[in-house]
């Protein structure tokens, strides 16, 4: 096993929270209205017509996103091309006003991300988990990670060891790191993936929790939207790699019953003539 210096320690704790702190100079000197992230024509392409093509969304403090689209429509890649993992095409992605395409490292302490299946440490207990991270980012005190286990509803099970945890509590445990570092924007790439229902509406309301207590805002990226329709307050469709559409919630429902079918219709316009059953089983997996 690496062993590290507790020089060596100390030094890589300075230099993070040199890092955070420098971010946030730079965020406050821009000057800021409330919005998080601006993608603007966003597009990473790759061979075969794989990627994104088009991005466009806003997200401001205490809002959700959803993100929407069918398996293998580029909800992945979007969230990662969003957050700077790779260099894109065309477009721009501004946090706060900063450029994330053009400097991907100086926000990313202001971002959690949950991207891919989260792989937490299974042999060590919720608590220990999270003490890891207190060795990276040495202003995170006991307090702080008591709070996110109570949060996240898991102070009961601190004690537990993760592989012990259904999907649902290891999704819990995984967005309870995050909010150690007190992120203003999470990205979720499919978090209700693999969970059943009781599962689905914990993780439902654990958002509805840190929205509260945080006021963070939120990109969700689903294939289904009733498992996050209650607390979506804007919309982003894409299809086959290509974006269609972004509108709040309160200009859906001026127009149209619900979000389904506001998602079916638009989707309908781009994929051809289909009839409403045959539109249904390609969203809902029927």
């Amino acid at each position: 096993m690496l062993k590290i210096s507790n020089a060596a320690e100390n030094n890589m704790q300075q230099k993070i929270v040199c890092d955070r702190n420098a971010a946030g100079n730079n965020i406050r000197k821009m000057g800021w209205d409330g919005m998080l992230l601006e993608v603007e024509n966003l597009t990473k392409k790759y061979p075969g017509n794989h990627g994104i093509e088009g991005l466009n969304l806003t997200v401001s403090e205490g809002e959700v996103v959803a993100l929407l689209g069918p398996n293998g429509a580029g909800k992945t890649t979007a969230m990662k091309a969003m957050m700077g993992f790779f260099p894109v095409d065309t477009g721009r992605v501004s946090y706060k006003g900063i450029s994330i395409t053009d400097n991907p490292q100086t926000t990313k302490n202001e971002i959690g991300m949950m991207i891919g299946d989260p792989s937490p440490y299974l042999y060590l207990t919720a608590y220990q988990y999270l003490k890891l991270y207190q060795k990276l980012y040495f202003d995170i005190t006991d307090e702080d990670i008591n709070a996110v286990l109570a949060v996240t509803g898991l102070a009961d099970r601190k004690d537990s060891r993760i592989k012990t945890f259904s999907t649902g509590m290891k999704q819990r445990i995984y967005l309870a790191r995050i909010l150690l570092t007190k992120p203003k924007l999470i990205l979720l790439d499919e978090p209700f993936s693999g969970m059943d229902i009781e599962g689905r509406d914990q993780l439902v309301q654990l958002f509805k929790r840190i929205i509260e207590k945080y006021n963070t805002g939120m990109i969700i990226s689903s294939h289904l939207i009733h498992d996050i329709e209650g607390i979506t307050s804007g919309v982003c469709i894409i299809s086959s790699g290509k974006w269609l559409t972004t509108d709040t919630v309160e200009e859906i429902r001026g127009s149209y019953p619900t979000i389904e079918k506001y998602y079916l219709d638009t989707i309908s316009k781009t994929k051809g003539r289909r009839n409403e059953n045959e539109q249904a089983d390609y969203f809902f997996g029927g």
